[in-house]
């Protein structure tokens, strides 16, 4: 008997941001930078990056994690 896969969960998030003409300027460098279209994209590869770089080299506990 074959093994069914798992479906996984898919959560969907919306984001409304508010951003200085400084802040607008790096997220459109990022953007272009990646050659990203989608913001939403963008936000995936941020938070990715983030998790990879600090948190999963354990810089940072997860649990403690204040900004």
């Amino acid at each position: 008997m074959a093994k069914t896969k798992k479906k996984e969960e898919i959560v969907v998030k919306s984001f409304k941001v508010t951003m200085d003409k400084e802040m607008y300027e790096k997220y459109e460098f990022i953007k272009e930078y990646l050659g990203i279209r989608a913001d939403a994209e963008v936000i995936r590869v941020l938070i990715n990056k983030f998790y990879k770089d600090i948190i999963k080299n354990e810089k940072v506990e997860e649990d403690v994690l204040v900004f």
